[in-house]
């Protein structure tokens, strides 16, 4: 009789054992989670820091590479980010600065399955305009959501002429209207030379010019389908007046020659940044 119940009591322990470890894998790498991994600071701190961290590389330009890159990568239960790779190495020094800038991220809040923190593969995407030398921040849609009805409700890029795949961006619209893009078949253009507007515009903040400080503000608006500016932020603050400063002269802008898509004007979410050097 003893020796039963000591055998019903080893299985039951095993059984409870083989319940709780059944819970998360703690070897596993997840593609599907309760909760997603995301960027210490949320989405605009991910944007902010890629914006700022990620380099135009220079070969790259020179064979006229653009296209948007996405990689996959997997955030560990500790938030350490690890298995850094490019779903699409058609241009592989794009590929390398996107994987560089990666790897200089912080921790990241892990995902989480049913409470408890696991290792989860995730993907994250770069974009690359050739025009300015734009840089943008894209994210990608979750294949299990996006729907026709989803599609309407939020913005989203056009098949880009190379051949890089469609991608959602950031701020959900209400109709189809009112959708802003990150890229355009047709950017839009500052009507005149936006460099020399700049240059008469400024007037360097005087503690900085005493200083002899100089300074990068990256600022980012959107241009309407009719050319007008608006929603003017600073992505990338320097403090010292410039800030201020580079708020005001975008906001004075004249209208610009609005970007299209399929021969159409759309809003386009454009990312400027203006050097302060005396």
């Amino acid at each position: 009789m003893k020796k039963l119940l000591l055998g019903l009591l080893l299985c039951a322990a095993i059984t409870v054992t083989k319940q709780i470890s059944a819970q998360t894998k703690p070897d596993s790498v997840y593609q599907r989670v309760d909760i997603k991994p995301q960027y210490t600071g949320g989405e605009t701190a991910l944007e902010n820091f890629i914006l700022t961290q990620t380099q135009y590389p220079q070969e790259a330009l020179n064979k006229k590479q653009q296209g948007i890159i996405e990689v996959t990568v997997v955030v560990s239960k500790d938030g350490k980010i690890s298995n850094i790779n490019c779903t699409n190495n058609k241009h592989p020094e794009l590929c390398n600065e996107v994987k560089r800038v990666i790897a200089l991220m912080p921790k990241w809040t892990p995902a989480k399955v049913k409470g408890q923190a696991v290792s989860a593969q995730h993907k994250i995407a770069i974009g690359f305009k050739l025009y300015n030398k734009q840089i943008t921040y894209v994210i990608i849609p979750d294949e299990m959501t996006v729907s026709k009805e989803v599609i309407y409700n939020q913005d989203i890029v056009e098949s880009d002429p190379n051949g890089v795949d469609d991608a959602l961006l950031s701020k959900p619209k209400n109709k189809p209207d009112d959708i802003t893009v990150t890229f355009a078949e047709q950017m839009p253009e500052f009507n005149g030379d936006l460099m020399a507007y700049l240059s008469e515009s400024i007037v360097y903040p005087s503690m900085a010019e005493e200083n002899n400080i100089e300074a990068k503000v990256i600022t980012q608006f959107i241009v309407e389908s009719d050319g007008s500016i608006g929603n003017v932020e600073i992505l990338k603050k320097a403090g010292w007046g410039f800030d201020e400063e580079a708020l005001r002269v975008v906001k004075a802008m004249p209208n610009w020659k609005p970007g299209k898509q399929n021969g159409k004007p759309v809003r386009v979410l454009y990312t400027l940044p203006i050097h302060f050097k005396i």
